[in-house]
């Protein structure tokens, strides 16, 4: 009889010896008194039993529904499955394609009795795994009220001991104390990372440090000398244990304490004027927001707005306002102990202009004669591609089959008490999910006849539209800057607009004239950029 083994271990099962090499001996001997052919192993290496979440095991479920085998073999039933409902799962499937599962430590027959027999190892096993759960976190809840290491990388600046207490790393001390008395004079976490990265400082890892390497360093506790455990735990009800002194510090709880109400209050400042200006500029779409970087320092452009009260020549008041993009480090702020000063030089643009000049470039470029036959041809490609996957629903066919087969089966499971009604109804709603995705994946997508799609017809269609209402709304402005531009950097001299892909702005010369105002094109090789040197309205 043609049988396959099936292996696995987590981390205790190396330490109780059932190794994989362990098992694989075992199974072997059994299959050879017993006269099976052994065709295949399936092995699972530190995977935990109590799910079905295991590569392996899913391709010998897989293989068995193609009856490469007759039977499987384990050391152990628990080999198989700790989830009791797993194991009653997955055997009564195996069981449907006359496929046996073959425990060698707890050999059944085919008597009334070895059902109540099969039933008490599972119970065990999934008691055994369980219970094991709980002793583990008990042990690393004694481990953490002795201060001890619980597992993983140590933190920047530490190491462990034999006793798994932390220990300093000098090297790495240093430059944790540098990080907070950088923070404790104002700089930004982005600008302590610049710092550390321009004098050649690397992380535990050896990359670069990285803003939010900074952030996670100058809030953990642990370098003020205090110990907490299970504060990231996603338990419920988790307890958090912190020991105050458990540890040596590498920064005083003073400057910890100081350095985080400094980042506290700042950001409590921030998001106070964040909100201001979101209600400033309600009902305003500044539609290159996330799209414009400030060539001069490298930050984000950011609408604002300003008003200013004036009388008439009649004396009425009025109220002016105007819109405009600024650098969002334009404004310039007084750092919390130093009193310095800082602000970008970026030249305000005024919205408007700004706008319509860079979806003006925009229509030129991407809607010339070159461009749109690349755009044609695309969507072609890309049409045909969708089309093709549609084709062959063989397969998604037969897997909604499947799973309508496996319902079924889960009914019958059910209607025979192996399995109580929680269970069944949390199974039955992940197998329904499955199956409404892939009847939805199999509904067809309109016929298109692709070989229509021609540039002259794409043109024609883009002169009407452009010719409409629609054409000034604001969706559309938003779909166009999505769909074609990347990015868009500007400074006091020039702005360069980045394209999601090469465009083509002459047969001849990579860089040609642009028909308006002397503004210039550049097409890079990896890139295109529309890189413009002219007058744009600034503030």
């Amino acid at each position: 009889m043609d049988v396959v083994g099936y292996c696995r271990y987590s981390s205790e099962g190396q330490r109780d010896g059932f190794s994989i090499e362990a098992q694989q001996r075992a199974i072997r001997d059994f299959c050879e008194s017993e006269k099976y052919n052994i065709i295949k192993f399936y092995v699972e290496e530190a995977r935990s039993g109590t799910n079905d979440n295991r590569e392996a095991f899913q391709d010998m479920i897989e293989d068995a529904k193609l009856r490469k085998f007759k039977a499987i073999i384990v050391h152990k039933f628990d080999r198989f499955a700790r989830n009791k409902y797993d194991s009653v799962f997955y055997k009564r499937k195996l069981r449907d394609l006359d496929i046996k599962v073959i425990s060698i430590c707890e050999p059944l027959d085919d008597s009334p009795e070895s059902v109540i027999l099969e039933s008490l190892y599972e119970g065990m096993s999934e008691y055994y795994s369980r219970n094991l759960s709980r002793e583990v976190l008990k042990g690393k809840k004694e481990a953490a009220l002795k201060c001890q290491h619980n597992g993983g990388i140590p933190p920047y600046g530490y190491t462990v001991d034999k006793e798994m207490h932390y220990v300093i790393i000098p090297e790495e001390a240093k430059i944790i104390q540098m990080v907070f008395e950088k923070a404790e004079l104002g700089f930004s976490h982005a600008a302590i990372a610049r710092y550390l990265n321009e004098r050649g400082f690397k992380n535990r890892a050896g990359n670069r440090f990285g803003r939010e390497y900074i952030t996670r360093m100058l809030v953990n506790e642990l370098y003020k000398g205090t110990f907490v455990y299970g504060k990231k735990s996603k338990r419920a009800n988790s307890n958090i244990i912190k020991v105050e002194n458990a540890l040596d510090p590498i920064i005083s709880p003073y400057l910890f304490d100081k350095v985080n109400k400094i980042y506290n209050d700042a950001y409590s400042i921030n998001r106070e004027k964040r909100e201001i200006a979101k209600a400033k500029n309600a009902g305003i779409d500044y539609l290159l927001t996330g799209y414009a970087i400030c060539g001069c320092c490298g930050a984000p452009l950011t609408g604002f707005h300003s008003h200013k009260a004036y009388q008439t020549s009649t004396g009425a008041d009025r109220l002016y306002s105007s819109y405009f993009y600024r650098c969002s480090r334009k404004a310039k702020r007084e750092t919390v102990l130093t009193g310095m000063t800082r602000g970008c030089i970026l030249k305000n643009l005024r919205k408007d202009n700004f706008e319509d000049f860079i979806l003006g470039v925009i229509e030129n470029i991407i809607f010339n004669e070159t461009n749109l036959k690349l755009i044609v041809e695309k969507a072609k490609q890309l049409i045909l591609e969708k089309i093709n996957k549609k084709i062959d629903n063989t397969k998604i066919i037969n897997e909604i089959n499947r799973i309508s087969n496996q319902l079924n089966r889960l009914l019958d499971i059910f209607l025979d008490g192996t399995i109580d009604k929680e269970s069944y109804n949390v199974k039955k709603n992940e197998l329904e999910k499955m199956q409404n995705y892939f009847k939805e994946q199999i509904k067809t997508y309109p016929k298109i006849d692709v070989d229509k799609l021609t540039p002259q017809l794409l043109k024609k269609s883009i002169d009407k539209f452009l010719s409409s209402a629609n054409a000034d709304t604001i969706e559309y402005k938003k779909k166009t800057l999505s769909t074609f531009v990347d990015s868009i950097i500007v400074d006091n001299k020039k702005i360069v607009i980045y394209f999601k892909f090469p465009i083509n702005t002459s047969d001849n010369d990579k860089k040609s004239e642009f028909s308006y105002d002397n503004h210039f094109l550049h097409n890079s090789t990896t890139v295109s950029t529309f890189d413009v040197l002219g007058n744009i309205s600034r503030g």
